[in-house]
């Protein structure tokens, strides 16, 4: 194994008191493991650390995430950056600090990270850059930053890492300081790096999680505002090649524009590809490399995804509220007003500054929010949610449609999917009908037949079920463009059959890589309002959806599919697991037909398929062994009889199919025993000869 910086020191800096060792790239100071840095990030157990040492990550870098009351003062004194001169100043009106551990890679005697002891009163947080934008004097603490340390490789100078002793001198290899010996800041200078106000805890959003939420940004014919906003990124980018900083420039242009998509305002998407031509340009052209530049860019903008707050806007409202000609930037310097004039412009909130200024408008933002306020009649008069199956879907909501293999679910699926197009009703429900989006990811060839088949029983030849043979992925590109070409047709359902084959590479079994994967769907619902309907497999022995916990959260809806009467029959239901908004009791029973599709194979035989008909069963039916039953003995005769038929089925095998279906929850397993042997005191169930399985048995029990 390649033992870099990484797996020689991470245990020696964990045995030294310091718990966040994160894993760099080599020669690199970033990116660090997702998850593990800022207010929310996690602190890596051991298990994290052994996993790491021993993965490629080992050979990379070693970053210290500083632990909780410990600070970095991070000081640069080389090239344009005069972070030396800063601090001497500052030791000037503050006093000198202590002396203490430095870590650095550069020989110029000032540069360097020096480490305190410094804990902040509540309403108070650390400043990222005490002394100013790119003057050379930067923040590290718990929640911001990490700290390349020894005996990393710095990736500009090629030069290792070191530790200075608070004398100066250069420590030997293995000699680490210890967190609870490092001095105490001076209080002047806690509250000279610090400032009044709250600590905001967002983290960078993930690269996927920044694909999906830039997907929604609107397009079209760009909006005076986002035109704004362009403009000043573009200047503060040029400023930056004459010298000015670059990274807070860069970080002001890609958090406005951010925000300014997710309230819905069109051309965002251009005007963020522009300002990424413009940045890798400006950064490539001050040193480094293209690829360097590219990831900067995109952790600003990871960054700025990370603290978008709330849902996004569906419409772009610069038109309604200022008109054609006229400017509109609530955060202006300026526009708030004790006395607004009294006419207002087709907007709470929004007037004309003056007549020497009619094309400027004073908005205040507060006033705007404020009018969107509910009381609780008024939320309770809004729309319900819209069904698009009553009592089964509803639109602009995430649903999963499980069973187990060979339980008819796709086949369900697609029948759904046809009455949404077509405008059927479904076993007599409502339906509300509309286009349909399809995506055949597993079996395109016999979707095929199974589209001929449900063709050929309803006779309709409408076109507003669209299917896209093609599996395409959650976490590739390709999902963007499957958002941008839902927009366009505007459906009220979208199937995605199966789950598993549009997952491929993603550890169901993982909450993290599985809660990407939600919000990736979940953005294929935020941009068309449609009913998002997964195709999924439930565990062997289980009773869910299989895979994380985090699909039970984000699920709207649950159906859940389940062959009655034994694995070969063509006999079925669908039951409502879970409703999210309304009622769980819900259930359907039908039975799958054979279709003669009027087509021979290769060796001559009829080609068949089957479809839905939900008009079999419009009641329960008949079932004579529950006679004078209780319910919960009742529960386990039908289990017995519709499960397994004419062969019986053992104590064990009906226990495990009740738990599928959730019936046993509130009852231990001693309990379901002693139902069982209550069948067989009262002759409800008798055993087949030889055998330790079990068959109903209708008895008179008015003359027993």
């Amino acid at each position: 194994m390649d033992v870099g910086p990484y797996g020689g020191a991470a245990w020696l800096y964990r045995a030294a008191g310091w718990v966040g060792v994160l894993p760099l790239p080599p020669a690199a100071k970033s990116p660090p493991p997702h998850g593990f840095t800022g207010w929310a990030g996690l602190e890596p157990s051991g298990a994290d650390v052994a996993e790491w040492i021993h993965g490629r990550e080992g050979a990379g870098n070693i970053g210290l995430r500083l632990p909780h009351g410990v600070y970095g003062l991070d000081v640069d004194a080389y090239g344009t950056k005069r972070g030396g001169d800063a601090l001497d100043a500052a030791q000037g009106r503050l006093g000198p600090l202590p002396a203490t551990w430095t870590v650095t890679s550069r020989d110029d005697g000032r540069s360097g990270i020096r480490l305190y002891r410094a804990h902040l009163d509540a309403g108070r947080r650390w400043r990222d850059e005490p002394a100013g934008h790119g003057v050379g004097i930067e923040a590290i603490h718990f929640g911001h930053r990490y700290a390349v340390v020894w005996p990393s490789i710095h990736p500009e100078t090629g030069r290792k890492y070191v530790w200075l002793r608070p004398d100066g001198s250069t420590a030997s290899d293995d000699e680490l300081p210890h967190p609870d010996t490092l001095p105490e800041m001076p209080s002047a200078w806690v509250e000279a790096l610090s400032e009044p106000g709250e600590v905001s805890t967002a983290e960078a959003a993930s690269h996927v999680d920044t694909l999906a939420a830039v997907s929604t940004f609107r397009i079209g014919e760009q909006c005076p505002r986002v035109g704004e906003a362009r403009a000043r990124g573009l200047a503060r980018l040029r400023e930056a090649r004459d010298g000015a900083a670059l990274h807070p420039a860069g970080r002001d242009a890609t958090n406005e524009l951010v925000n300014l998509g997710h309230e819905g305002h069109a051309g965002v998407r251009a005007a963020l590809a522009e300002h990424y031509s413009a940045f890798v340009e400006t950064r490539a052209a001050r040193g480094g490399t293209q690829l360097d530049a590219e990831r900067e860019w995109w952790r600003l903008v990871r960054g700025a995804v990370g603290k978008l707050v709330g849902a996004p806007r569906e419409t772009c409202d610069c038109g309604l509220w200022a008109g054609e000609g006229l400017t509109f930037d609530p955060w202006a310097e300026g526009v708030w007003t004790s006395s607004p004039a009294t006419v207002p412009v087709q907007q709470s909130g929004i007037s004309d500054q003056t007549e020497s200024n009619a094309n400027r408008l004073t908005v205040d933002p507060a006033s705007l929010l404020l009018g969107e306020l509910l009381t609780s009649a008024q939320m309770a008069q809004r729309d319900p949610p819209s069904p698009l199956v009553a009592g089964l879907l509803y639109r602009n909501t995430l649903a999963w449609l499980i069973g187990k293999s060979g339980s008819f679910k796709s086949f369900v699926a697609l029948d759904l999917a046809q009455v949404v197009g077509h405008g059927h009703s479904w076993a007599g429900r409502r339906v509300h009908a509309g286009p349909v989006l399809y995506l055949v990811a597993e079996g395109a060839g016999g979707m095929t037949l199974r589209v001929r088949a449900w063709r050929q029983v309803h006779g309709d030849t409408s076109e507003s079920v669209h299917f896209l043979p093609r599996p395409v992925q959650v976490n590739g590109d390709g999902w963007l463009v499957l958002i941008e070409a839902a927009r366009r047709i505007e459906p009220v359902l979208i199937v995605v059959d199966t789950q598993a084959r549009v997952t491929v590479g993603i550890r169901e079994n993982d909450n993290t890589e599985m809660g990407a994967f939600i919000a990736r769907v979940d953005s294929l619902r935020a941009a068309t309002g449609a009913c998002v309907l997964l195709v999924h497999h439930i565990g062997r022995q289980g009773e869910d959806a299989r895979g994380a916990s985090a699909i039970d959260g984000a699920q709207d809806t649950e159906l859940k599919v389940e062959r009655i009467g034994g694995p070969k029959s063509l006999r079925a239901r669908l039951v409502v697991d879970k409703q999210k908004d309304g009622p769980d009791t819900a259930s359907v029973d039908f039975e799958m037909v054979a279709v003669d599709l009027g087509l021979v194979d290769e060796n001559g035989e009829p080609v068949t398929s089957l479809a839905v008909n939900t008009n079999v069963f419009t009641g329960p039916t008949e079932a004579p062994w529950r006679q004078d039953a209780p319910e919960r003995l009742a529960l386990v005769l039908d289990v017995l009889h519709e499960q397994f038929g004419e062969g019986g089925g053992t104590a064990a095998a009906v226990l495990g199919v009740l738990r599928e279906r959730g019936w046993t929850r509130d009852y231990p397993r001693a309990t379901f025993y002693r139902l069982w042997n209550q069948l067989q005191r009262e002759d409800r169930i008798e055993r087949i000869s030889g055998t330790q399985r079990w068959l109903p048995r209708v008895v008179d029990h008015a003359h027993t």
